[in-house]
């Protein structure tokens, strides 16, 4: 990845494709993460109990911290709970249509917020993007540059510790940013300035993110013995989503997905849950074009246009 997207070069010059962490000092500082922290030293996650105090929504060192154990690998029974891609065959396709939108990936600069395992990275190292990939967590974009040195294209791939409310990066560095279940956890007020300042010219920022309003969500969010509870997010509001878009030119444009198809999740880890999903899916479909009821949507996928 080019170095010259950050807005100072790093002391020591980090092999391609690797993990840089948070430094003393300088950046450490402006990213509001511990100084010291080196990817050889796990000691202070090993010791972490696996359930403690909820973090804060706006607390990246917490938010951090919860993530680093959660995306380790043995607990990969606990990320399958979490894991909704299965559900969200519309999402992705709509996801893939804006990416490609304006001329394809190919040489696109892509920074990735929260990587996750890297199956978004993947993809778009696949469309010919470079992507630079950022989370508070070690362990995410650790387990994301794996995944793509699996599939060889770790040369494709850059990886920062870094919260996107404080970018490293220098102005207009990026043509697409994007962001997949991120934003509930992050500042949203220092985080979309910070967006718009390291796109170029025409560039987009897209969120793919879940919103605050569909009851039937509500619920699962409440009961869930996992779910959504740990990390005490807040998330996207419709308003919030126009509010956003003031600060981009050419404004946003975005589809709502899943209103009542929600209801197929009590049906997960069953047969019926695909097919019944799908029902639901073409039900809804008109609803979800409406604009006074698709605020109620479960996810929304939305292009602000710089």
């Amino acid at each position: 990845m080019a170095r010259d997207v950050y807005r100072r070069a790093p002391r020591r010059r980090a092999q391609r494709g690797s993990v840089r962490p948070a430094r003393a000092g300088g950046d450490a500082a402006l990213l509001r993460l511990p100084a010291a922290l080196p990817l050889s030293d796990q000691s202070h996650l090993a010791s972490s109990p696996p359930h403690t105090a909820q973090p804060r929504a706006d607390d990246p060192a917490a938010i951090a911290r919860f993530y680093d154990r959660f995306w380790r690998p043995e607990n990969r029974a606990t990320i399958e709970e979490h894991d909704f891609h299965t559900f969200q065959h519309d999402v992705d396709a709509a996801l893939a249509w804006i990416l490609r939108d304006g001329g394809g990936l190919t040489g696109a600069r892509v920074m990735e917020i929260g990587p996750g395992r890297g199956r978004d990275t993947l993809w778009l190292a696949h469309c010919g993007a470079r992507v630079t990939a950022i989370d508070v967590s070690i362990e995410s974009v650790r387990a994301a540059r794996e995944h793509l040195r699996a599939h060889d294209l770790g040369h494709r791939y850059d990886a920062v510790v870094a919260d996107v409310a404080h970018l490293p990066f220098r102005n207009e560095a990026f043509d697409i940013t994007l962001s997949r279940f991120v934003v509930a956890h992050v500042d949203r007020r220092a985080m979309t300035p910070e967006l718009h300042r390291v796109l170029c010219e025409n560039g987009r920022a897209v969120l793919v993110e879940p919103l605050a309003h569909n009851p039937l969500v509500a619920l699962y969010r409440r009961f869930s013995a996992h779910g959504c509870r740990e990390t005490s997010p807040r998330y996207l509001t419709y308003g919030e989503i126009l509010t956003m878009a003031r600060q981009f030119a050419r404004g946003v444009r975005h589809r709502g997905f899943y209103l009542i198809s929600p209801l197929a999740l009590a049906l997960r880890g069953t047969p019926l849950f695909r097919p019944v999903g799908h029902l639901l899916t073409m039900m809804e479909l008109p609803a979800t074009l409406w604009s006074p009821v698709r605020r109620f949507c479960w996810i929304i996928v939305a292009e602000f246009r710089k």
